[in-house]
């Protein structure tokens, strides 16, 4: 059996990302250019999976994978050294860059905990450094992503019916709690005005 790990596909962690930049431009926690927060918050959610780079340079692609970078205390890292580079760019409009590129980096962590995993360790470190005991969740939605752990076919062994399923399985939840974030947009929508209670009419001069 070719090796897998429990790790979506960078398209599941993409859409997380602009979830996350779309809201935050609705909310008003972002301002304008969006093309700007789609790539950076894009880039935050896919961030954990900088681990792999180390591993490739050795041979080894998941030597470090679902390690430190897998945790809270990365998370809460990721976000400090974001926002301090936002302040010593002193770029106006990102008050909340380091909370929510935080929030991006976290949205990784959520999902590849919720991915099937058939290869020991388990779970990731999350609470590291306090402790490396993995930590797994009792139910997945997502598949995993199988790859040769050898450098030369990682690649090519991603090109995989299995991987494909992945993916479309990606695709079919991420898109569907999107097809269900517009609906309940347009159902707001065309809900007629509440009325106001009229107003008492004024005793005085009777």
């Amino acid at each position: 059996m070719i090796p897998s790990q429990a790790v979506p596909s960078p398209i599941a962690h993409g859409l997380a990302g602009l979830a996350i930049a779309h809201i935050s431009l609705v909310k008003g926690w972002a301002r304008p250019p969006r093309l700007f927060w789609i790539a950076a918050l894009g880039f935050a959610a896919i961030a954990p999976d900088l681990d792999f780079v180390p591993g490739l340079l050795i041979g080894q692609p998941y030597r470090f994978h679902h390690g430190p970078t897998h945790s809270l205390f990365a998370v809460l890292v990721f976000g400090v050294m974001t926002a301090t580079i936002a302040r010593l760019m002193r770029i106006d409009g990102l008050r909340w860059f380091g909370v929510l590129m935080a929030m991006g980096y976290l949205s990784h962590l959520l999902l590849d905990a919720f991915t099937v995993e058939t290869n020991q360790p388990f779970g990731m470190p999350i609470f590291w450094p306090l402790t490396n005991d993995p930590l797994r969740m009792p139910f997945h939605l997502f598949l995993d992503i199988q790859s040769e752990k050898r450098t030369g076919n990682f690649l090519a062994n991603l090109m995989m019916w299995h991987n494909a399923r992945a993916i479309a399985r990606e695709i079919l939840i991420m898109g569907g709690l999107w097809v269900v974030y517009w609906a309940s947009l347009a159902i707001a929508r065309t809900r007629p005005p509440s009325r106001e209670a009229p107003a008492r009419r004024s005793d005085h001069g009777r």
